[in-house]
Formats: structure tokens, C-alpha cells, sequence
């Protein structure tokens, strides 16, 4: 009975369910994408949009996965999801999933980004400087021009280079491997630059590596010292050897000589040799010891002398020694005068010799004069650090030995900032001979809060600049010359550089002819006289000294009473005051005077205003002319050259062949050396006949 009944209430609730209504549950399926977007760090973005390929309006958009720091992120129902912000960093690659659902599908939405975040593209500089030696093998592993890349992930992808290598040599690189140089310098002594530029796998950034290589011929550096000693007492001596360059440390040093009897010496790597003990001899002893530095082919070569006397003798009189340093820029002409340094007046006790040990700067010598004393002149065209000693003897017998250390160094340049460029131009047309006057009429914003920084230009001979902080340049002078002239004008104001072309076309009107000097007295001549006590008629300038004194206008009156003082050495105011007076005394055409050091009081004004509108000089500087400086003879006979019109450039060579050609002087020997009064008016005269 059970049985039946429980069967009963199966078959019911069959029936039951038969009757309900069926639900059916749709499945759910995912579309994937994915793309990549590449930032740099500090560049903001506005709207990078995440492109997703669907039709519909977006129901819901959600974010898996952490942006770069400074992006955030935003959608709309029309709008895909897109990035705004300013990436902040560091570099990497981050991936972020967008997961969302569009209004007509049921399919959800998955796309995978993948940001990548750069650092902004910069320029990677390291500065090389070699000391190379001509005919030294270098290998690659001697010269490997190392770069630090440890930041990045891949090696090289390509390097060039522009300058210039030393012949004999060449360079290479690889993917994995630095640049470097290798080969053997056959010269000449020289300094190269050579410049290699580098870009790297997966980088927007460029390697710089500037290389100085400086090629050199083996020196032989010789210095002295004396050591004056007392015979049977104990001395330690040490040498005075100065090291140069690379030549750290001795390999070997041998001597020429013994020593005197009871002195030994000895040196190490690092020290000069040191002479020590008990002398037990007398007498002088000349004695050299040759260096050999390490990893180096110059030789020192440094000459002791030993005087050794007896306890109750006086020792020789040491040298007065004084010290003087100095710089000299590669590339522009200087002078060191050692007088003034040393303290002496060479006019009380005159200068009888002169040697110089040491090593002097290349492209610079040396020379003397008996009441200038010594000096070093030229153009030095290495860098370094030279030693000199000038050792001096006077007429009076005294000794001076003056240490002199020139320091040679490469021009300073600007750090490498990015600058921006503009430009103009102009055309003139001038007369030559005639003065002008142009002021560079460009709009570039010049005020207080922008003024100008600096001007540079490429000069030409008898033109002139003026400008200041808040006023355009303004070129003016004369163009002696007909033809076409070009200059470029480059006004700086901070990292703006506008370059300004001015031509000028000067007209082919003939040049004024140039002042003749007064002719030379003919019949009479010879029944002139002077008062001059110190000119007497067998000197082989009294004749020109007449002429001077009695011409018209008068060229010299001597010091005024009986005195000529022919020996005296004249001076850049007194030179163009005697050719000026020799012209006829001509007014100046302008009255401008760019000279601090010339006063219109001074009775050599006019004189420097005419000879500078003539050519015949342009002063020191561009605001000194040093009218008590002292002529020597190629500044006379060039002034002469110029003030004539033979020629605008002679200097000196030129100025002093056509002296010669012309019978003005029978030939100069010291050209360098200083004029004195008898020779300048004898020149003169020469001239007038």
C-alpha cells in the first residue's frame, strides 16, 4: 500500500514540472586586442585615445593594472578609453588590461596596452686627451675610448667621426665594443681633434666623445743649477729637476762624471738624484745627469756645478735670481719684457750677455738688449708649461739669473648650448677714402630685459664698431681701396644669434693722392747749422739732423736747447709726430678719437688722429695707442712705407725691402730691436731726396 502511494506522488510531481515555464541562460564571450603607445618622459599628453573596434555605446569600462606615474585615465559611452597626464617616470614598459561592456553585445570587450616610456632624447658627452709620441706603435687597447652605457639595454648601432686623426693612425668600433684608435703618428707635432658620434639600439640619445691627441716630437730638456760648498762640511743637495707632461717617474739616470772625493749621489723613481756626503777636495766641478722618464722618450739633461772651496775662502758671489710666471693663448702674438719684472735698470749698468736655459714655447724665442734687458716674443702654437732661466751678465760684472715659467693654454670656449640661428643682409655703396657711418637697422627686441651680449665680426682694415647692451652696432670708417667687401656681423643675445651680412661696394674713384714729404733743401744746404753740441759733422746723420732742424715746417728742435740726444730711442708719439710734421702738418678729416691714452692736450694729438685716418697705424688696441711706447726699427720704416703709399699691409719685411730698394736704409739686422733718434730722422731725409 506504501509503494502505490509514493509511485503516485512521483508521477504528480512529474506533471508539476512538465507545466513550469523554461528559462534559457544566454553564455558570455570575451573579444581581445591589444596595441602599444610610446611616451617620453616630461612631454604632457592631452588625448591618447585606446582604439577598440566595436559599434555600440560603452555600458561599463574598467582599469586592470597601474598606469606610469602622472597618466590617468578616462572613457565616455561614445568615446573609447584614452590617457592624459605627464609621464613622470622611470623609463620601462608597463601593460595595463581595459576590460568593458558595449550596449550592442553581449560580448565584453579586452584590451591589452603596452606603454613604453623613454627618456627624453639628450646628447652624452666624454671629453679624451692622449700624449702620443711619433713613430710609437698604439694599439687599440692603448687608446679605447670608453663610454659608459651601463643604462641601456643594446650596443652600438652606428659611430662616425669628423676631425681630423694623426697620420699613421685609424679607429674602430663594433656592436659590443667602445671606439678606439690605433697605429703609429709620423707627425708633424701637431695637435688633432677628432670628434665621434654614436647612437645606440632602442635610444634617441647621441654620444659625443671629443679627443685631443696631442703629437710630439721626443725633447731633450736641459736645465743647470750651481751649489756652492765648503770643503770638510757635511751637504745633502737636492736637484732641481721638473717633471713635464706625462713623465711621472724615472726609469734610469746616469752621470757624466765623478764626483769630487768624498760625495756620492743617488735618486729614486720618484726623486730628482740627490748628491750627499763630505767634500774633501777643492776646485769646480761640472757634472751632468741624464734622465730617462718612464713610458716616455724625452731625455732631461741637467748640468750641477760644484764649487767647492776652502772653510776660510769666500764662496763666489751667487747670482741675483728673481721669478717671474706668466700665460701666453695659443694663437695670438704676445711679449714678456723681464726688466720691469727683474727690478733692474739696464740704462745704469748695461746688459753685455745673455743665455737661456730650459725649454721655450713652441713658435716663441727670445733676444736682448743692452739697456732693455731680455724678453720673450712670438706666437705660441702648443699647449703647455715651459721653464726658462735667462742668466745675465752686466757690464759691471754683476750676475742675474731670472726664472721665468710661461704657461701656454688653448683659447676658452663657450659650454655647447643649443642656439638659434637668424639672419639679414645689407648692401652699401661708398666712396673710397670717404668716411661713412651705418647703423644696423633690424628689429631683434633689443632692450634693458633683452639686451645684446656680444658682437663679433670679421674685421675690415679702417673700419670701426660701436655698440652697447641696448643699441644696435653702428659700423663706420674709410675703405681706402676700390672693390667688394664682405663682413659678417654676429649679435648675441643669450643663445640667439642673429648674423648680419653687410657688402660693400666701394666705388673705383681714385684714392686721394697721399702728402708728399717736403723735398730736401738743395743749394744752401750745406750752410746750415745747429746747436746741437751732441752732432758733430763727421757723423754719418749730421746732414740729416740739418735738414730736420731747419726744414719748414721744423721736423725736431732736439730737447729744445743745445741738445739732439741721437742715441735716445723715440717713441710711437714722437714717430708720427715727426711724419706728420714731415707731411706739412695736415688737419685730421675727423676729429673721432677712440684712444683712452690720447688727450687732445697732448702735443702728439693731431699727429695719431692723422696717421690712423691714413693707415699708417691703428693703435695697440682698439682703445690704446701707447704713445710712450718705444719704436723699434720695422715700426719706423713701415710707418714710412705706409705714410707714402707704397703699400696698406706692409709688415714688416715688405716695408723694410722697399726701404732698401728705395736708398732709405742700407739694411736692418735687428729689425726688433729699438730706433733711435739719429736713424729715424736719417730715414726721413733719405726719403725727401
Amino acid at each position: 500500500m506504501m509503494i502505490k502511494r509514493t509511485f503516485a506522488l512521483l508521477i504528480s510531481l512529474m506533471l508539476l514540472i512538465s507545466l513550469m515555464p523554461v528559462q534559457v541562460f544566454a553564455v558570455e564571450t570575451f573579444k581581445t586586442s591589444e596595441s602599444v603607445m610610446e611616451l617620453v618622459i616630461g612631454e604632457t599628453i592631452s588625448k591618447n585615445e585606446v582604439s577598440i573596434d566595436q559599434n555600440g555605446l560603452w555600458v561599463d569600462m574598467d582599469l586592470e593594472g597601474s598606469l606610469p606615474a602622472g597618466l590617468d585615465w578616462a572613457y565616455g559611452e561614445g568615446q573609447d578609453p584614452y590617457l592624459y597626464g605627464t609621464p613622470t617616470g622611470p623609463r620601462g614598459t608597463y601593460q595595463v588590461l581595459f576590460v568593458g561592456r558595449s550596449s550592442e553585445s553581449s560580448v565584453r570587450y579586452s584590451h591589452k596596452l603596452t606603454i613604453k616610456v623613454k627618456e627624453p632624447p639628450k646628447t652624452v658627452r666624454t671629453d679624451y686627451s692622449f700624449d702620443l709620441y711619433v713613430g710609437e706603435t698604439y694599439s687599440s687597447d692603448d687608446l679605447t675610448l670608453n663610454v659608459d652605457t651601463s643604462a641601456y639595454d643594446y650596443g652600438w648601432t652606428s659611430m662616425d667621426m669628423t676631425g681630423s686623426l694623426p697620420p699613421g693612425m685609424d679607429w674602430r668600433y663594433g656592436e659590443a665594443s667602445d671606439p678606439s684608435i690605433y697605429g703609429t703618428p709620423t707627425g708633424p707635432e701637431k695637435t688633432y681633434n677628432a670628434y665621434f658620434t654614436g647612437k645606440i639600439y632602442d635610444s634617441d640619445d647621441t654620444f659625443l666623445i671629443a679627443v685631443a691627441l696631442h703629437v710630439r716630437e721626443p725633447k731633450t730638456i736641459k736645465t743647470s743649477e750651481t751649489f756652492y760648498l765648503t770643503k770638510g762640511e757635511e751637504c745633502d743637495l737636492y736637484t732641481d729637476i721638473d717633471f713635464i707632461g706625462e713623465d711621472k717617474a724615472w726609469e734610469d739616470v746616469t752621470v757624466d762624471a765623478e764626483l769630487p772625493d768624498g760625495l756620492l749621489w743617488v735618486y729614486n723613481a720618484y726623486l730628482a738624484p740627490d748628491i750627499y756626503g763630505t767634500p774633501t777636495e777643492t776646485g769646480r766641478f761640472d757634472i751632468t745627469f741624464t734622465c730617462i722618464p718612464r713610458d716616455s722618450k724625452n731625455v732631461y739633461e741637467h748640468k750641477v756645478v760644484l764649487v767647492v772651496n776652502e772653510s776660510e775662502k769666500e764662496p763666489e758671489p751667487a747670482p741675483i735670481e728673481t721669478s717671474q710666471t706668466g700665460e701666453a693663448l695659443i694663437g695670438e702674438e704676445g711679449a714678456f719684457l723681464l726688466a720691469e719684472e727683474m727690478g733692474v735698470d739696464f740704462n745704469l749698468d748695461k746688459l753685455v750677455d745673455c743665455e737661456v736655459w730650459g725649454t721655450l714655447p713652441p713658435g716663441m724665442t727670445w733676444n736682448f738688449h743692452e739697456t732693455q734687458g731680455p724678453y720673450l716674443y712670438g706666437t705660441p702654437t702648443e699647449p703647455g708649461n715651459y721653464k726658462m732661466i735667462f742668466k745675465l751678465k752686466t757690464a759691471s760684472g754683476k750676475s742675474y739669473w731670472h726664472h721665468l715659467t710661461v704657461t701656454t693654454v688653448e683659447k676658452p670656449q663657450a659650454p655647447e648650448e643649443k642656439i638659434y640661428y637668424t639672419g639679414s643682409e645689407k648692401e652699401l655703396e661708398v666712396y673710397a677714402g670717404e668716411e661713412f657711418s651705418y647703423n644696423i637697422d633690424v628689429d631683434l627686441g633689443v632692450s634693458k630685459d633683452n639686451p645684446i651680449d656680444s658682437v663679433e665680426w670679421t674685421r675690415l682694415k679702417g673700419l670701426q664698431m660701436n655698440w652697447d647692451s641696448v643699441k644696435m652696432p653702428t659700423v663706420y670708417g674709410t675703405l681706402e681701396e676700390p672693390g667688394a667687401y664682405k663682413t659678417d656681423i654676429k649679435i648675441w643675445q643669450k643663445n640667439d644669434c642673429h648674423i648680419h651680412t653687410l657688402t660693400i661696394f666701394v666705388g673705383n674713384k681714385p684714392a686721394e693722392k697721399p702728402e708728399d714729404l717736403p723735398p730736401r733743401p738743395g743749394i744752401g744746404l750745406q750752410n746750415l747749422t745747429t746747436p746741437f753740441t751732441d752732432v758733430s759733422k763727421n757723423d754719418y746723420f749730421y746732414t740729416a739732423v740739418v735738414w730736420a732742424y731747419n726744414a719748414d715746417p721744423q721736423i725736431t728742435d732736439g730737447n729744445g736747447k743745445d741738445k739732439f740726444m741721437p742715441e735716445q730711442f723715440c717713441t710711437r708719439g714722437q714717430v708720427v709726430t715727426f711724419l706728420w710734421r714731415a707731411a706739412g702738418c695736415p688737419e685730421p678729416k675727423s676729429s673721432k678719437n677712440p684712444f683712452t691714452d690720447v688727450k687732445q692736450s697732448d702735443y702728439f694729438y693731431k699727429p695719431v688722429l692723422w696717421a690712423v685716418e691714413r693707415g699708417i697705424t691703428d693703435g695697440t688696441s682698439p682703445t690704446t695707442f701707447s704713445p710712450a711706447r718705444t719704436c723699434s726699427y720695422a715700426h719706423i720704416l713701415t710707418f714710412i712705407y705706409r705714410a707714402v703709399g707704397a703699400g696698406a699691409d706692409g709688415w714688416y719685411k715688405e716695408a723694410i725691402d722697399w726701404s732698401v730698394k728705395n736708398g732709405i736704409a742700407e739694411g736692418v739686422a735687428q729689425p726688433m730691436a729699438d730706433c733711435p733718434r739719429k736713424d729715424v730722422v736719417l730715414y726721413l731725409f733719405n726719403y725727401s731726396r
